[in-house]
């Protein structure tokens, strides 16, 4: 089975536990620093060891978390434990980021671009993008100097590609077909 399929419904009842809350960013820290200390090797070879007992696991996550644990934050862990789902962490994180995008109408786009945009460019952009998405966009811009001019925007499954070597390829391909 894969894992995202065995994370999302613990990740979909923490999103409600956060929801009801309403400590989404909490929660998002919370869940991000998790998933970070869970992706130490050290602390994933524990995890994974059957010799430690399951109250050394949690006690252990805890302790280290201490100081983002929201309100309930604890049974989580307990409940991971429990289910020999803490390794889940990464994928658990990643699905409820997903959820508090959608209920946000938020939508993080990625701007790969030839060359360097200006704060005008960008504001022009992301207005643009809004509009289109119907979506609040935080925009992620990079420089990529191998693109030779233009840029590809990619925004979850929907890519643009309005570089000069997208341009080149797709001419290459037309007149191949």
């Amino acid at each position: 089975m894969e894992k995202i399929t065995v994370a999302r419904p613990y990740a979909k009842a923490i999103f409600n536990i956060a929801l009801s809350s309403q400590e989404l960013t909490a929660w998002s820290d919370y869940l991000q620093i998790l998933t970070q200390v869970i992706m130490d090797s050290r602390i994933a070879t524990l995890i994974d060891h059957p010799s430690v007992a399951v109250n050394q696991k949690v006690t252990l996550l805890q302790e280290v978390c201490q100081a983002v644990l929201p309100k309930g934050g604890e049974n989580v862990i307990q409940v991971l434990a429990d289910n020999k789902r803490l390794l889940l962490l990464p994928e658990i994180a990643a699905v409820f980021e997903h959820l508090r995008r959608q209920y946000e109408k938020t939508i993080d786009v990625n701007v790969l671009s030839a060359s360097a945009l200006s704060d005008e460019q960008q504001q022009k952009l992301q207005t643009v993008l809004e509009k289109k998405l119907q979506r609040k966009v935080a925009l992620n811009v990079e420089l990529q100097k191998d693109l030779l001019g233009g840029m590809v925007i990619q925004a979850e499954s929907l890519v643009i590609d309005g570089s000069v070597q997208g341009k080149l390829q797709r001419l290459h391909h037309a007149m191949l077909a």
